[in-house]
């Protein structure tokens, strides 16, 4: 009996250690788990219009916003949501987004867009971070910049307001580089060439995303970016003008050396009075 008692207290004693490792290990992973893991915290709403809501759930002002959420608008509805690392999001109307990952300590942070309008203002990450935006048809990557980004199910456009955007088609397509002051299209077909935002499309984008009450322009730390984009429009049309002057006096100057129907210079002697 004294040996059978001893097996069991044995046997129980290594049962309870078994539990208890197993449950220590759960709230370790829990204790642990990073922002990517279905959830997690990620951010809060700092500004909204209805209808905002996340998995079809109305959201509040100062709600948390957590890892895997749907975030969505309605026609008229708009949502401001600061995230932890204090990169700011706008998402527009009519728009889908969902935070799939945000590691404030790695500083990996993806978002899918399904559809709609987001503008991105990007908190400045360290060297080894990544800010992703994910589309149908593109991946938008940066480091810390202002950026706007339109999607359909076949259409993404991607305007740069500030810093450099790095934008590729699909998941394996190359990446081009889009400059503060320009856009691209991605499509089907593939990544359109860089071209110059104009300033009226500059604030349709940011107002398209801006709650009620934003000054639609472009923040202070971009206004010193914006003058470069628009200015390098102004530089552009002023080495076309050079040119075409540059142009006009070599035409005039070597047009040829021996020009036609020409009158002779009049010559240095003066002539003799008449007697």
């Amino acid at each position: 009996m004294n040996g059978f008692q001893s097996a069991f207290c044995a046997f129980a004693r290594n049962s309870l250690v078994v539990v208890l490792c197993f449950m220590m290990s759960g709230l370790l992973n829990v204790a642990f788990a990073g922002n990517d893991a279905p959830g997690a915290q990620v951010g809060q709403v700092t500004g909204l219009t209805s209808v905002a809501s996340s998995d079809r759930i109305a959201l509040q002002a100062k709600e948390s916003v957590r890892v895997g959420e749907q975030l969505s608008t309605d026609r008229t509805g708009r949502l401001r949501l600061q995230l932890q690392d204090g990169s700011v999001l706008n998402l527009g109307p009519e728009s889908l987004v969902k935070v799939t990952k945000h590691d404030v300590s790695t500083g990996a942070t993806t978002l899918y867009l399904a559809t709609g309008q987001l503008r991105c203002r990007v908190a400045k990450q360290h060297a080894a971070g990544n800010f992703q935006v994910i589309t149908p048809e593109s991946r938008i990557s940066v480091v810390g910049t202002d950026f706007y980004v339109t999607a359909t199910a076949n259409r993404t456009q991607v305007i740069a307001y500030t810093g450099i955007v790095s934008v590729g088609a699909g998941v394996k397509g190359s990446m081009v580089d889009v400059a503060a002051g320009q856009y691209v299209i991605v499509d089907r077909s593939g990544i359109s060439r860089l071209q110059l935002t104009p300033e009226d499309l500059e604030q349709e984008t940011i107002a398209a995303t801006a709650l009620p009450g934003e000054i639609p322009q472009v923040p202070t730390e971009a206004s010193a970016q914006t003058p470069r984009s628009h200015g390098r429009r102004n530089l552009l049309i002023a080495v076309g003008i050079a040119a075409g002057a540059i142009a006009g006096v070599v035409a005039a100057r070597g047009g040829g050396s021996q020009p036609q129907n020409s009158t002779p210079p009049p010559s240095s002697v003066p002539p003799i009075p008449a007697h």
